[in-house]
């Protein structure tokens, strides 16, 4: 049970939205890439089992990448997916227009919620592909872009009840 205290001195107990638990999974960044124009897993992904089944795990992930210019254009898809086929959160068509150019870099990341209701295992995982699964979207996908970078996907679980 918690406790707080409001303006007028009261007590307020059984107060949902506390933090119940937090993860972290972090992976240095290298130059691997694909060429594939499928949904492809990036290698930045983190597993949670849920203390509570009436929960909301917000998750966060932030990452770079790198676009070599399609024939059209220079343009991925980011999505950040759950272990039973849910999508917690979608970046559409994130790029550049125009197929001149060459390796643009870009940081892609973003949160999304994913309301739980049991205590199972769930894996979140980010993934990227070709805009719309078009070939002429992108050449590689530098998917870890860069050497030097930390790629990072967070987990906090939320008190629903």
């Amino acid at each position: 049970m918690s406790s707080v205290i409001r303006g007028d001195d009261n007590f307020d107990t059984g107060v949902n939205g506390k933090l119940l638990q937090a993860r972290t999974f972090s992976i240095a960044g290298s130059a691997q890439n694909t060429t594939q124009a499928t949904w492809f897993d990036t290698g930045v992904s983190i597993a949670v089992t849920p203390v509570s089944a009436n929960s909301i795990l917000l998750v966060h992930c932030s990452q770079s990448v790198g676009i070599a210019a399609g024939s059209q254009s220079q343009r991925i898809d980011f999505r950040v997916i759950e272990s039973g086929g849910t999508e917690v959160y979608r970046y559409d068509y994130f790029g550049r227009d125009g197929s001149g150019g060459s390796l643009i870099q870009r940081n892609v990341g973003g949160s999304g919620v994913f309301v739980n209701s049991d205590l199972n295992a769930k894996t979140f995982k980010a993934q990227v592909q070709k805009a719309n699964t078009a070939s002429t979207e992108a050449n590689q996908i530098y998917y870890r872009w860069y050497s030097d970078a930390l790629h990072t996907i967070t987990v906090l679980e939320i008190d629903a009840s």
